[in-house]
């Protein structure tokens, strides 16, 4: 099952930076990055049901929501600052794609935030369906 929801997370970081894809790129544009890196963000939020356990909290949406936020958001400022794995905003306009949803930013912090809760609340959404077979 832990196999299942990386490979599922996986590929909602994959769906992310191609709905993204002017905000969020991985450093070296060659696939062996990329995978290696959306695995990271699937291991990363698969465990987040572990880490709630583990703190004795609730596993359900709002706790995988919250926690998720958080996660996220710390996996792209490692990735793009300590790691340099990821670009973030490179030319300060959050583009999703959609030319009325676009949006200007101040510095990198919001792109960050936003994909933070886009992330968290996707995987959460997943994570919902695929329970209530």
């Amino acid at each position: 099952m832990f196999l299942y929801v990386t490979l599922r997370n996986t590929l909602l970081f994959f769906f992310l930076i191609s709905l993204f894809q002017d905000t969020i790129a991985v450093r070296n544009n060659t696939m062996v990055d990329k995978i290696f890196v959306g695995l990271l963000f699937g291991l990363l939020m698969a465990s987040l049901p572990i880490i709630l356990k583990f703190f004795k909290l609730p596993v359900n949406a709002g706790s995988l929501i919250l926690i998720g936020v958080v996660a996220a958001f710390l996996f792209y400022f490692v990735g793009f600052y300590l790691t340099e794995f990821l670009t973030v905003a490179s030319n300060g306009v959050v583009e999703t794609g959609i030319e009325s949803l676009d949006f200007r930013m101040e510095d990198r912090t919001v792109a960050f935030m936003v994909l933070s809760v886009v992330s968290a609340t996707l995987s959460m959404i997943m994570e919902t369906l695929s329970q209530s077979k």
